[in-house]
């Protein structure tokens, strides 16, 4: 039912991702089949703001504000089940929040800003915007906008008031003071502008409430208090307020914070009336610093004003949300089961009763009044920091998202994760007969750390490869026969054991049980790559430039490294012709320089182990036919055209007015300066480091994989989004449609899948 469902969401996405801002459009090659990139690892990205369709429950709105890359507003047409992006911000200010609102009068007018940005409104769903802030708004806290006279509209920038009576062309500021913005429903012209502190923390600062009957002509204040046994008014020390109309409702905690009290207000927080005192005494039992809990926010149903929910954080044994109902206005309170998630930031309540949660672990819904909870985050942007796309099982579709205490694992594309705790996690490799190998590292140093390897089997559970002597560094399992392993690692000084000896490289043929040294000069390797169908045919490539290779299981080995560079260097070099910039000499000093880039994957075809792909960072993809001895360049054109615009362009603006002007590389000059770092530059010439145009254009070659069902197929991970080639390299088609950042890291071919990742998620490919 949910593939059928999950289905169903794609296709609705698809006939309506005309919606997309023209903008951030992809453009559709002739004769190319329709694809779209659906981010499925919905884990970890709060958002900062909700807004709901008054006329169509199931579309609403969510705002981010997080990292280049991710921040914009995105929409969903089903409920929260998928989102896709409508609007993209790129600017480097600074990021603090976000805020999306709908015109409660016409639902196609929807406005979006960010606390560090302009505001933004759009008549036709998202399609186009226009910037309305007239020079004057600098920043959104929050909006709101007159449901009788959609003209009228107030926002808050930085801690000031605005207020438009024309839509956006021109702005009067009515009061200062002030963070967010409640606006009456059912009276317009009422409306709250929290809030004003006087005095300060610790001489008895009070918080103010600010209320105006009159659109902002004018405002009163009204303090948020509690009141003591002995009926006198107290600050309250921790608060959160909910509106319900012209009532409010008052989470109201002393400066101890040793317990909270509910009250009610119907005249603007100039007064308010006890409720119930202590309502949450029995999870709350002390506040303050090591307490054991506090409460984080309130909420009155939008149209049923006896429904309240309230959230608490607890802190012992560990940090957890619990979420408390009431249906007596706030006089008594039953605790919901305990959700699947911490750390709530928005809790809000649609008109059709669905209630979404924004979290530190994505956006999750509830359909039955929160006793159960669903993920609602796929299509958003997910905070890949510390997080990997560690590996794809071709046999059981499973996926492995892991981080350094840990992994997740998805049996159904994303639609639920498992968390499995794993101290130091760095690899996973699951081999074809089930068996999992997971490498946990142990730190010793800022750059150097240990391997722990383990073994998970269906029979015997877990249980550790133990390896003497030897710091394991990195591992391979033979794809064909999970019993052989290959570790590469650092020898054990005989007296000191923090202490390295030397690289070295083991293998085993009875599952880790026992190990042989592989003989050889090993030095820096940074990859290992086992040929799928035999297990004695093994690549290496090292950061000093080597590639190696052997037919027998380690005991002989040839060096295959001159025909990789060749073919790099020969192909590189042709990119330059053209240039007036560079002479032959410095042409190749350009393409010796992204040769010898970190070599970024080394694949073996399943079906035909003559031929192997390599692909360096910088350098591009390059396949093999003969099983190393040759090597052809399979780069996708436009990314050396690219680089040789760039190049050419970068010289011009640094010889801009200057007759005669030269340009040439730092590592030329290095050269004939006989490696020396200082030395005299010629006259009239720029130096330029080929680096920073590198550096500058974000783009890289990260990994090829190889579509298990048709080897000829393969794709291409790079700093543009993701290639795809139906002849083995010769011709490539771009794939980046519904990617949220171009720069994906890795992308992983499976029989019934193929899956990105990026800094904003895992994506899966869907035709």
């Amino acid at each position: 039912m949910k593939k059928i469902a999950y289905a169903l969401m794609i296709t609705i996405l698809i006939l309506f991702n005309g919606i997309v801002s023209a903008a951030e459009q992809p453009k559709k090659a002739a004769g190319k089949k329709e694809h779209y990139w659906i981010n499925i690892f919905p884990v970890g990205m709060k958002i900062d703001s909700l807004a709901f369709d008054p006329q169509d429950a199931n579309t609403l709105y969510a705002s981010i504000d997080r990292g280049e890359k991710r921040r914009g507003l995105y929409k969903s047409i089903n409920g929260g089940n998928l989102w896709f992006p409508v609007a993209h911000l790129k600017n480097d200010n600074e990021i603090k929040g976000s805020v999306v609102k709908v015109d409660p009068t016409n639902r196609k007018v929807i406005y979006f800003g960010t606390n560090s940005g302009e505001l933004w409104r759009s008549k036709n769903e998202g399609t186009s915007w226009e910037n309305i802030s007239a020079g004057v708004i600098s920043g959104v806290n929050d909006i709101a906008i007159n449901p009788k006279n959609p003209e009228i509209i107030y926002v808050i920038s930085g801690e000031t008031l605005y207020k438009t009576l024309n839509g956006g062309k021109t702005w009067g500021e009515l009061e200062d003071g002030a963070r967010w913005l409640y606006l009456n429903p059912d009276s317009p012209d009422e409306l709250y502008a929290c809030c004003k502190e006087i005095g300060n923390a610790w001489s008895g600062e009070v918080t103010m409430l600010k209320h105006s009957v009159n659109s902002g002509q004018s405002f009163e204040l009204g303090a948020l208090y509690r009141l003591t046994e002995a009926g006198e008014k107290e600050r309250c020390g921790s608060w959160d307020v909910t509106f319900g109309g012209s009532e409010m409702l008052l989470a109201c905690a002393p400066p101890g914070w040793d317990h909270f009290d509910i009250l009610k207000s119907l005249d603007g927080g100039k007064t308010w009336e006890l409720i119930v005192n202590r309502p949450f005494a029995n999870f709350i039992k002390r506040g303050g610093f090591g307490g054991t809990g506090e409460l984080k926010w309130i909420k009155l149903h939008p149209t049923d004003k006896n429904v309240v929910y309230s959230g608490i954080e607890i802190w012992t044994p560990e940090k957890h949300d619990k979420i408390l109902k009431s249906i007596d206005g706030g006089k008594t309170w039953e605790p919901l089961p305990d959700p699947p998630f911490t750390d709530i930031k928005h809790f809000k309540i649609s008109p059709s009763n669905i209630i979404f949660a924004s979290t530190s672990q994505g956006v999750f819904k509830s359909v039955d009044e929160g006793k159960t909870w669903e993920s609602a985050s796929f299509g958003l942007p997910v905070d890949m920091s510390g997080r990997e796309l560690k590996f794809v099982d071709a046999k059981s579709g499973l996926i492995y998202v892991g981080s350094n205490n840990g992994y997740w694992t998805s049996n159904d594309m994303g639609f639920s994760w498992k968390w499995s705790q794993v101290e130091g996690l760095k690899q996973i490799i699951v081999a074809n007969d089930q068996t999992i190998f997971i490498g946990r590292g142990h730190s010793l140093s800022y750059w150097e750390w240990r391997l722990y390897i383990d073994k998970i089997t269906q029979d015997k559970g877990l249980s550790e490869i133990k390896i003497g002597g030897v710091f394991p560094k990195n591992f391979a399992v033979s794809p064909s026969n999970s019993q052989i392993l290959y570790v590469l690692g650092d020898k054990v000084a005989p007296r000191h054991e923090d202490q390295i000896g030397g690289q070295i490289l083991l293998k085993s043929e009875d599952g880790g049980f026992s190990w042989t040294e592989i003989r050889g000069a090993w030095n820096k390797i940074t990859l290992l790559s086992v040929d799928p169908k035999s297990p004695d045919v093994v690549y290496i490539a090292a950061d000093n430039g080597r590639f190696l290779k052997t037919t027998d299981g380690g005991k002989t080995w040839a060096d295959i490294t001159r025909g990789v560079y060749q073919s790099i260097t020969t192909s590189l070099q042709s990119v330059w012709t053209s240039s007036k910039w560079l002479n032959p000499a410095e042409r190749a000093d350009m393409a010796s320089l992204l040769a010898s880039s970190s070599v970024s994957s080394l694949v073996i075809d399943p079906s035909n182990s003559n031929i192997v792909y390599v692909t360096t960072l910088w350098g591009g993809v390059y396949r093999s036919d003969d099983g190393g001895k040759t090597w052809k360049s399979k780069s996708p054109t436009p990314y050396l055209k690219i680089l040789a615009v760039a190049f050419d362009n970068y010289s011009a603006q640094q010889c801009k007015g200057k007759k005669g002007c030269k340009v040439t590389l730092d590592i030329t000059l290095q050269k004939k300066g006989k490696g020396q770092f200082f030395i005299q530059t010629p006259p009239n010439t720029v130096i330029v480091d080929p680096k920073k145009i590198v550096f500058g254009l974000g783009f890289y070659f990260r990994n090829v994989s190889i579509d298990p069902s048709n080897s000829k197929i393969i794709y291409l991970a790079t700093g543009d989004g993701v290639y795809r080639s139906h002849d083995r390299g010769d011709t490539w088609q771009l794939l980046d449609q519904g990617l949220l950042d171009r720069g994906v890291k890795k992308v992983i071919a499976t029989p019934t899948a193929v899956l990105a990742e990026g800094e904003s998620g895992i994506y899966k490919l869907f035709e």
